[in-house]
């Protein structure tokens, strides 16, 4: 997948947004996100082309792809407090920071028809789950300024007791770091394709329902 950067000035914003929304002559078929940067020098490491070669009417911009980096959220078995203890003292350099939020998803010892839940294995559709992942985790970072925000899931088998989901969100203060977390972590239950079988004492199983 790539991301398509476009740089325009400002006075050329909405009519690029809306004639990249409806061209047909963006060219590939994997371009996952569009971004404009208005009034900003493009970056150095980057090709790009005028951006009149692909829209006509405009004579002043520059437009390029680059491979968009999809990070894969995905533990196998369950997310350790070793693996969340490490991270969280990876952010005591980031100083500018002021306030974090975590959420840990815990697998649950469900009495169901008098049946015990022992433990969930999850499955997923994983590349198309982590587009979804990384699509959420830009959309809120946006919304709310975050500073960083981090996802991990897991997938396997985490037994009853153990982390399957680890959200960590950090801002420069605790306001948004509330409201972001609410917000992402509302969205990954509803949005992405993450499944979880849920494991009964007795070795059957079902398909568990997201609430």
């Amino acid at each position: 997948m790539y991301v398509l950067n476009v740089y325009i000035v400002q006075t050329a914003a909405d009519k690029i947004a809306d004639a990249l929304l409806t061209s047909g002559s963006i060219p590939g078929n994997d371009i996952q996100t569009v971004q404009l940067h208005i009034n900003q020098p493009p970056a150095h490491d980057q090709k790009y082309c005028p951006i009149s070669q692909i829209f006509p009417t405009f004579a002043t911009g520059l437009i390029g792809m680059e491979k968009q980096k999809i990070k894969d959220v995905f533990t196998e078995g369950a997310i350790t407090p070793d693996f969340i203890t490490r991270a969280i003292a990876a952010h005591q350099v980031k100083t500018h920071i002021g306030a974090h939020d975590i959420f840990l998803g815990q697998v649950r010892a469900d009495t169901i028809e008098e049946k015990v839940v022992s433990g969930i294995d999850y499955t997923a559709y994983r590349e198309m789950a982590n587009l979804k992942f990384s699509e959420i985790r830009e959309a809120t970072i946006e919304k709310y300024g975050l500073s960083c925000l981090h996802i991990h899931h897991s997938l396997g088998i985490v037994k009853t007791g153990e982390i399957c989901l680890f959200v960590f969100a950090s801002a420069v203060h605790r306001k948004e770091v509330f409201e972001g977390m609410h917000y992402v972590v509302e969205r990954l239950k509803k949005e992405v394709p993450v499944f979880g079988k849920e494991l009964f004492e007795d070795d059957s199983y079902q398909w568990k329902q997201n609430r």
